[in-house]
C-alpha cells in the first residue's frame, strides 16, 4: 500500500489549519483529488484527518499557550511519519 493517502491526509489537515490564504486553495484540490478515490482509500484519508484532528484538539487543550502550541503541532506534522501511524492505530 503507497503512502500517498497517509501524505494526502496530512497534507490536508497541515493546509486547513494553516494561516495563508492559499492554504484554503490546496484544501479544495485536495478535496477534489480524494472525491475520486475509492471507497475504501476515501474512508482512510477521513479516519486519518479525524485521528489528526482529535490529537490537535487534545494538545491545544492540554495547553495554555496556543499560538506556540498550534505551531508545534504543525511543525510536527510536516515530519510525522503517518503510514506508520496509521498501521499502529490499526492493530
Amino acid at each position: 500500500m503507497s503512502n500517498f493517502i497517509p501524505e494526502m491526509s496530512g497534507h490536508f489537515v497541515f493546509t486547513t489549519l494553516g494561516t495563508k490564504s492559499a492554504d484554503i486553495d490546496i484544501a479544495k484540490k485536495i478535496a477534489s483529488e480524494i472525491s475520486r478515490k475509492s471507497p475504501d482509500e476515501i474512508m482512510e484519508f477521513l479516519m486519518i484527518v479525524y485521528l489528526l484532528g482529535n490529537c490537535y484538539s487534545k494538545l491545544v487543550v492540554k495547553r495554555r499557550s496556543g499560538k506556540n502550541t498550534h505551531d508545534h503541532f504543525i511543525s510536527t506534522l510536516k515530519t510525522m511519519p503517518l503510514r506508520e501511524v496509521f498501521e499502529r492505530s490499526k492493530s
